[in-house]
Order: C-alpha cells, then sequence, then structure tokens
C-alpha cells in the first residue's frame, strides 16, 4: 500500500501572499470526517452536497454546515428543483452539445457528482472539495462490463474521484489488451502498490506529487527527484504539471507553459491538460508532443471561468501551438 505521507504542521501567516498556502481549520465536530488542513491545488473527498445554497461561502468550513444525508439529497432537490438530477441532465447535454458519445448507466436512487470550488482571487489558484455521488458506486463489475470498450481504445484515462479498486480494475483490463494508460491521480489518496506499475504515465500536480512520494515540489530540480522517485514505484513516464511554469516529463524536463492572456482561474488545468495530452497520444503523437499539446490545452484553459466552459476546441491549441512554438 502506498500511504500519503504525514505532513508538517503548517506556520500561521497573514499575508496576503501566504492566502493560497495551506491553512489549518476545523470543521463542524459533528460531521463525520472532521477535515482538518486546507490547501490550493488539492482535491478532497466530502460525504455528500447540496446544491440549494442561500449564501456565497467565504469560508470552507461553513460549506460543511450544509452537507446533508445522501438518503436526503435528491428528496431536498426534487422540493426545490422540480428535478433529481441537474448535474446529471448538465452532464448529459454538454457530451450532447460536444459531439460526445457516453457510455454511462443512469441511477435514479444517486446523485451526480459535484463540487464546491474555492478561488484564491489574486491568482486564480484553486481548491476543491469534491461530493462523489453515483462515481462512488462505481466498482470493479462495472468495469468489467466495459472490457470490449477499453480493450479497443487508444489510450485509457482514469483519475481518483471513483473508488480506487474501480481504477485498478481498469487500468489491468486496459494493460492487459496493451492500451496505452494514464492516471491522474486526483484527490490524492492511498494506492495498491501494484497500481502504479499498471500506469504508462502519472500526471499528479505538485500537492498529489509530494503525497505520493514524500517530497515537496516547487522548482524544476525538485521534479526531477520526485519524477525520478515515480519512476522507481512502477510508472512508466512520470510528468509532473507545475501550474504556470509548464510540466515536468520524466526523461526529457520542462516543458513551458503556454501564456495566452491574463488568468482567470486554475479550475479545470489539470483536467484540460490530461484531455489534451490523451487526445495527443490517441493520435501517435510523441510523448513530447502530447504534453505539449495538453500545456497549451491548459494555458487556454485558465484564461476563462469554469470547468467544461473553460475547455478549449481544436483549432484553438492549434492556433497557440502554431504561434508560440
Amino acid at each position: 500500500m502506498i500511504r500519503r505521507p504525514p505532513r508538517s504542521t503548517p506556520k500561521p501567516s497573514s499575508a496576503a501572499s501566504d492566502v493560497y498556502k495551506r491553512q489549518p481549520y476545523v470543521s463542524n465536530p459533528e460531521l463525520e470526517g472532521c477535515i482538518v488542513t486546507w490547501d490550493f491545488f488539492e482535491t478532497i473527498h466530502s460525504r455528500s452536497y447540496t446544491h440549494i445554497m442561500k449564501n456565497v461561502y467565504s469560508d470552507p468550513t461553513e460549506v460543511f454546515d450544509t452537507i446533508l444525508e445522501d438518503k436526503e439529497i435528491l428528496k431536498r432537490a426534487k422540493s426545490v428543483t422540480g428535478e433529481y438530477d441537474k448535474f446529471g441532465k448538465m452532464a448529459l447535454d454538454t457530451w450532447a452539445a460536444s459531439g460526445v458519445t457516453p457510455f454511462v448507466e443512469q441511477s435514479s436512487d444517486d446523485y451526480t457528482g459535484a463540487a464546491y470550488i474555492f478561488i484564491e482571487e489574486s491568482s486564480g489558484n484553486n481548491a476543491i472539495i469534491i461530493a462523489p455521488g453515483a462515481a462512488a458506486k462505481i466498482s470493479p463489475k462495472d468495469l468489467e462490463n466495459q472490457i470490449d470498450l477499453i480493450s479497443n481504445a487508444d489510450v485509457f484515462v482514469t483519475q481518483l474521484e471513483q473508488p480506487v479498486d474501480a481504477a485498478l480494475k481498469g487500468l489491468e483490463i486496459a494493460k492487459a489488451a496493451g492500451i496505452q494508460t494514464v492516471l491522474n491521480p486526483a484527490p490524492a489518496t492511498d494506492l495498491p502498490e501494484k497500481l502504479l506499475s499498471l500506469c504508462d504515465y502519472i500526471t499528479p500536480n505538485e500537492t498529489e506529487t509530494e503525497a505520493l512520494t514524500g517530497i515537496s515540489v516547487s522548482t524544476v530540480s525538485e521534479a526531477q527527484k520526485a519524477a525520478d522517485e515515480l519512476h522507481k514505484m512502477g510508472v512508466k513516464t512520470p510528468i509532473i504539471t507545475l501550474g504556470e511554469q509548464g510540466a515536468f516529463l520524466h526523461g526529457y524536463g520542462l516543458i513551458n507553459s503556454f501564456k495566452t492572456a491574463p488568468v482567470v482561474e486554475t479550475t479545470g488545468a489539470g483536467d484540460a491538460f490530461n484531455g489534451g495530452f490523451a487526445a495527443a497520444l490517441s493520435e501517435g503523437q510523441t510523448p513530447l508532443k502530447a504534453v505539449t499539446f495538453g500545456c497549451a490545452t491548459a494555458g487556454i484553459s485558465v484564461t476563462r471561468a469554469g470547468t467544461a466552459p473553460s475547455m478549449p476546441s481544436r483549432s484553438e491549441v492549434e492556433k497557440v501551438l502554431a504561434t508560440q512554438l
């Protein structure tokens, strides 16, 4: 089992420039799984959520006071909105508008996962609390049911918003079929040791890299050290995303980020990078070109608000590559 290394207690800071650094806080002690640390660039789980919010919350602790038991969420949402699952409909509509063919099972007993996203105003940096909803019930059996789909893919990408054993099963199926595998290890969590050996690529950010390796990463030399460690742990080619610096590709070095416009927020930048990277890999591009494509995709996404709405088109990415390379 690969466990997250213990963290040192953060020093209190009142400097405005340190707002995005980890700050200690305590949420409602009556809630199970009380969260006691807060990191920008980090994604963590909550037990459940309600999107029927009366206020705009300025403190993460206030959000936890709105958490409902899972069994109450759908009933409350139905009574107020007339719909059980607005986020589910939003996802289906978004895929349809984008020409994406979804292979999903819909459940009338669960809500679609959602997230509270906190933005540090001056930098656009973010921290995220996710309520995975139906995704938390994805099982290895669900992946086995899609063995033909996975085995005929060009690239298999997974992350950790669903149970780890489901991600592990998907990676095992893809690896057995000779499919390229990519793990975006967010939210950071304990991993079975054999999981990393199934990854052709892993794409952690600085916070996730430290959680996996115990190595703090803020410089290129530290990224090199951490990437070497991930390689020793079984990953074929680690890639560490470094925010505004770009991404570190093991065996090559730093691929610079793309500055296309002022940064609005960084929410979804990792998703943009992974999507662009995987798309380029699926077309047979080299890891270097694929990481470069991912960096260009992320570079555009951070100039816009939101997650899915911030994702650029293929033509936008190609324009940036043509003008900045």
